[in-house]
């Protein structure tokens, strides 16, 4: 975190399918592109990709929720995060 707090958590992907994220995916990168958000979930479908979503916690008590895609042949990927005081984060490894 930009305060130096580290978080470690847990990750999970569909792999070969998709997946109807939340807000915090639209609230990061909006309705353009290849996103469109419907009520309180926004569905993506990339070929040769994975949805996946990753909570993790941090030392001083902070949290994290992120949803992302990860492209399944070069093993790299984007998306958003949302923590637990508000803050939205993109995200790309």
């Amino acid at each position: 975190m930009p305060d130096g707090e580290v978080l470690k958590g847990e990750y999970s992907l569909v792999r070969g399918g998709s997946i109807g994220f939340g807000n915090i995916y639209g609230s990061v990168y909006g309705t353009g592109g290849s996103a469109s958000i419907s009520g309180s979930s926004t569905s993506y479908a990339i070929p040769g990709g994975s949805p996946g979503m990753a909570s993790a916690f941090g030392t001083k008590g902070t949290s994290i929720q992120c949803e992302f895609y990860n492209d399944n042949f070069s093993g790299h990927g984007y998306g958003a995060c949302k923590s637990s005081n508000g803050a939205l984060y993109r995200i790309q490894y």
